[in-house]
Formats: structure tokens, sequence, C-alpha cells
């Protein structure tokens, strides 16, 4: 196994993709949610905001950011010290600026890999067709040449050196499994050529400048869960792994003859804590009206003469199917998104109840059962698996509670989403006021509802508005202004909105939507 020297936390951040080092900052990107992305950096100082983007990627070159749109069209912008606007027709998802302030695009055109290089004002200078390679992925600049990695027609990796009149000048096969990867990075020193090879399995391959492979490393022999993106700088080898800049010496990486031990990565799973957190809710507050219910049921079963049990017995059939009728009554009411996504919220703000209430409720359920079917007559067993079942259940709930805690800010709940239509209007609304936070929302539906029903969703949505929501519900209308400036930047502004215009329309189907920014 192969240790970082060294590891850095990067503190207030969501899940950074891509970083570069200039000077004596660290500066990254991340997308914040699927319309937001932000530029920040981190040194001495600690975390420092750069820049918002919206409905953007993120690029750093040369020290100066860049927002990159990629679809059919690929829209270009340098947003800090020399904007820039460049609009390519066509795919384009690899950018690097070389030295004499070039952008050098890297793209597809349907039939084969094109690099596109335009001057510092936008103007096309040069096109180049990567005829070497059926689909090129990354591309390094170095003074004249440019390196171009991708997959062959054959599936196997293959890095490619050219001129900028695509000229091919040296090419090497790179031994590693092409197989659903991808190879997103390029990384060059004297001696050495780095790729950062991802999909299923993440790795860093390893060759000579004369093209014989070194190693290549993956994440288990680096003691991390992932390899999201890397610099090689002075020496050393910076790899960014979910929240953390883990520093290797490259002599460390490269030289080190030891064989490598892999370390297991265990996987999280917190659907499975979620679901527990689920049922528990769920039991809750359906169990009155189930209790109410088995009463019913067994006293007129019992008064009929079917049935014969003893006191406890009786007790352990009427919970028994209390628990019955509770989670059929949750399960039936989850076929509905708005429900489940309210009792996932609910869950995530914590909003659940101490560990032993939770336990007591499941414990009692299953030994109900157990007693009811097996034991009910040996009152001795009866309460010694009671106690153990209590224990059981107590660490249960202390080891889910525990993994809840532990990937909490980690989690987005999937809000309600709307159509195309609903979201491309509220895109263009955003787009043309991106700094703005409030937004006043009348929305007509063509029947009352209960207002119980908004002030549920308001309940909900209030931790990730940071704060509750002013509205009106009058004649068929929704008036509320929605204060955005405190939101969990995990929820973007559109999902917001989105979510509570739709919640809206289950209820009343929405007629009109008028909205508009405050101050």
């Amino acid at each position: 196994m192969t240790k970082a020297k060294s590891i850095l936390p990067i503190k207030g951040c969501i899940a950074p993709q891509l970083f570069n080092i200039e000077g004596e900052s660290l500066i990254f990107f991340e997308k914040v949610n699927p319309e937001e992305g932000r530029f920040f950096t981190i040194n001495d100082n600690g975390f420092k905001l750069l820049h918002n983007v919206y409905e953007s990627h993120g690029m750093i070159e040369g020290g100066e950011l860049y927002s990159v749109k990629i679809g059919v069209n690929t829209e270009i912008k340098r947003i800090s010290k020399n904007p820039i606007h460049i609009q390519i027709n066509g795919t384009y998802f690899d950018f690097k600026v070389d030295e004499d302030d070039n952008i050098v695009c890297l793209g597809h055109d349907g039939e084969n890999s094109i690099i596109k290089i335009f001057s510092s004002t936008g103007e096309e200078i040069k096109n180049i067709s990567l005829t070497s390679l059926f689909f090129a992925s990354s591309i390094k600049v170095i003074g004249e040449y440019i390196w171009a990695a991708g997959f062959t027609a054959n599936n196997e990796f293959k890095l490619v050196k050219i001129n900028y009149i695509g000229a091919l000048l040296e090419e090497f096969i790179i031994d590693s499994d092409a197989d659903e990867r991808l190879i997103s990075k390029i990384q060059i020193d004297e001696e050495r050529i780095y790729l950062n090879i991802n999909g299923e399995n993440d790795s860093i391959y390893i060759l000579k400048r004369t093209g014989e492979k070194i190693r290549e490393l993956y994440p288990k022999h680096l003691n991390m869960k992932e390899i999201v993106d890397f610099v090689v700088k002075n020496d050393e080898v910076y790899i960014l792994s979910n929240k953390s800049i883990h520093i290797f010496d490259i002599k460390q990486m490269v030289e080190c003859r030891d064989k490598l031990v892999a370390v297991p990565i265990v996987k999280e799973n917190v659907k499975i804590p979620y679901a527990y957190f689920m049922i528990i809710e769920i039991l809750k507050e359906n169990f009155l009206i189930s209790i109410i219910s088995s009463i019913i049921i067994y006293t007129f079963i019992y008064s009929l003469g079917y049935i014969d049990l003893s006191l406890i017995q009786s007790v352990f059939f009427i919970w028994t199917l209390s628990g019955a009728f509770a989670l059929s009554i949750g399960i039936f009411r989850l076929r509905s998104k708005s429900t489940r996504i309210m009792y996932l919220l609910h869950i995530q703000q914590k909003n659940i109840s101490i560990g032993i209430e939770r336990s007591l409720f499941l414990y009692t359920i299953v030994m109900s059962i157990f007693s009811l079917l097996f034991v009910y007559d040996l009152r001795i067993i009866n309460g010694i698996l009671y106690a153990i079942m209590l224990v059981l259940t107590l660490m249960i709930d202390k080891v889910f509670e525990g993994d809840m805690d532990h990937k909490r800010e980690d989690i987005v709940v999937e809000l309600l989403s709307g159509d195309k239509k609903l979201h491309s209007n509220l895109r263009n609304l955003i787009n043309h006021s991106e700094k703005q936070e409030k937004i006043l929302l009348n929305i007509k539906v063509e029947k009352d509802f209960n207002k119980k029903y908004l002030s549920k969703w308001n309940d909900s949505r209030s931790f990730i508005l940071g704060r509750d929501i002013n509205y009106i519900f009058l004649d068929k209308t929704f008036v509320g202004v929605i204060d955005l400036s405190k939101r969990d930047i995990k929820y973007s502004k559109i999902s917001i909105l989105a979510d509570l215009i739709t919640y809206i329309g289950e209820r009343g189907t929405v007629k009109e939507v008028n909205a508009m920014w405050v101050d």
C-alpha cells in the first residue's frame, strides 16, 4: 500500500469535480446541483467563493475560470479578468489553453474526433481531425504539440501526439481495460506521462515518455475510495478524492517496488437506514387508528365466538394486527411520490423520536408475532426474548442513526420535478436574474383544497430553504414570497420552485402561474 505523505481536507464543499494549483492556492470547481456550479479556492485563509455559474460546467486553465455549456452546440465563456465568449457548432467536452492564449477544444462530430483551435478573441484558426482515434476523450497541450487520449475502433486505449497541422508524431497503446472507462485527464512531466482513467474502476496509469508502462494505481492501492482528479506539480502528485486532497511524492508512487497491498473499501449504503426509519415513522403515524381498528375487529370476531384467547394472547394478537394495519396503510400511502418525499425530508431533518421509542415499536412488533406464533405460553422465555430483542434493536438503531449522521450532509432528496415546459419557463426566469434570491409566486388553481396541505410542504421544505415561506391561500389562489437566499445549495432554485408548483398542482390543478423577482 502506498500512503499519502499528507492529506488536506476541503472544508465547505459539496462534491468537487476538478481542481488546479495556482501559486499557493488550490482552485476547485463543483456542481452543487444539476443547474448550478461554483468555483472556489482553498488557501491558508480557508474557503473562499470565487464565482457561481448556472447550467454550466467549469474549467480552470492558466489561472483563468471558464464556464462551459455542452450540448448540440457548445458555449465557452471566460469569466475572470479577460472575458471572452465562444460558440461552437457541435459537442465539445475537453478544453485547454496553450502558451499563446489560444483555446484548444476537443469534440466529436458524430463520425470523428475533432480538435478546433480558437484565438483569445474567439476567432476559429484551425480544425484538426483525429483519424488515429475512434473516440478521443482528453487532450493536453505542451508547447507546439497536442497529446490526445481515447480508444480505438478495437476498444483499446491509445495515446497520440500530434502537432498543430495534425501530423501524427507518436502513439502508444495503453495496457488497461477500456470497457466502460474513459481517459479523463493527461499530465506530463519531463520523464513520465500520467493518465486519469475513470469509470467503474478509477485509476492513475503511469508510463515513461517512451511509452513503457510503469504501473497502474487504483484507489485501493492508495488507501482512498475514488480518484476524481489529479495534478502533477513540483515532483508531487495531488489527488482529489471525495472531500480531500491526497499528496504523494512522485518517487513514492513510481519507484517504490514493494508489492502493493489492496485495502478493502467498504461501500456505504444509506438506503437501508432510511428504509428502517421510514418504516418506524409509518408505524408511529398510523398506529393509533390501527389500534382502534384492530380492537374493533377483535371484539367483533370474539363476539361471534370465532376466537378464544387468553388476555396476554389477545394483547399480542391486537398489537400484531395493529402493526400489520399500520404498515399496510403506510405502504398504500407511499405509492404517492409526494408522500415518500415527505417521509424522507422528515427523516433528513432529524425530526425523529429518540432511539428507545423507535426501537420499542420495532422489537415489540417482531416479538409479538414471534410470541403469538410460537411461545406465547412460555412467559419466562417471552421475557428473555423481549430483553434480547430490545438490546439488538437499540444497537441496530444506534448503528443506523450513526450511518445517517455520517452521510446526512451528502444526501439530496429528489423533489417533485414537474414537466419540461415548467422547467423551461423557470430556467428562463432565473437566467434573467441569476443573482436575485426572492421571488413572488401567484398560482391559480381550479379548485380549493385544505390549507393544511400547504403547511405540510412548508414544514417539510423549511430546512431546505433555511426558513418558512410567507404565503396566503385565498379564493383558489396561492400568493407567496419564497426567499431562496438561505437555501441548501444542493437544491437549485429551479428544483425548489418546480417542487412547490407541482405539489400545489397535485391537489388543485394549476391554471396559471405568475412569477417575478422582488427585493
